[in-house]
């Protein structure tokens, strides 16, 4: 993929591209499934059935899944500029949807296009500390592509979320692969 330089493989950094790629995927499906709820006005209650139990179920496979790699694997204790504005860029996010969900001051679409463009964000500062063209294509994608979600009506802002997801999926699947076969395995 653009005659990256090879790296060591490290089992906790390969963890983590899985999770990723696996929170797209759930987040995805539940975008999905709330568009078709909506649109077909079934009653079900979506929050429970669909978010709760989704999120619930990957959150912990994330957290045995992470606990299970950090056994085996040595982590560092100190805190790196990208951590910082990784941990940042996840405080704007829960600073911005507690803000929404309080005093409902923006539209679903203008929520979403912020959430998504937090992400792009996440991605150019990947893109930035470890020189990765992969990384700053997503941003890029994942930027310009909320300008015409936060312009979308209201019913079909779940189904452009789920499709942004899923292409973040596909490539982020490649990356992996990618990742898995081109790096330098310590025997």
């Amino acid at each position: 993929m653009f005659n990256q330089a090879l790296e060591y493989y490290q089992p906790f950094e390969y963890n983590k591209r899985v999770l990723f790629a696996v929170w797209a995927l759930v987040l995805s499906k539940c975008f999905i499934l709330e568009y078709y709820i909506e649109a077909f006005d079934l009653p079900i209650n979506s929050i429970f059935y669909i978010w709760t139990l989704s999120l619930s179920v990957v959150s912990i496979l994330s957290f045995l899944y992470l606990q299970r790699t950090s056994q085996s694997s040595q982590l560092k204790g100190r805190i790196s500029l990208q951590s910082l504005i990784g941990f940042g860029l996840f405080a704007a996010f829960l600073l911005i949807n507690s803000i929404q969900y309080f005093l409902c001051v923006l539209t679903w679409a203008q929520v979403m296009a912020i959430n998504i463009t937090l992400l792009g964000t996440y991605f150019a500062k990947r893109a930035y500390f470890y020189r990765n063209r992969w990384d700053c294509i997503t941003a890029t994608f994942l930027i310009f592509t909320a300008i015409p979600l936060s312009l979308s009506p209201s019913q079909t802002v779940n189904l452009y979320t789920s499709f942004l997801l899923i292409t973040l999926a596909i490539r982020l699947i490649i990356d992996l692969i990618h990742y898995r076969k081109y790096s330098i395995h310590p025997e």
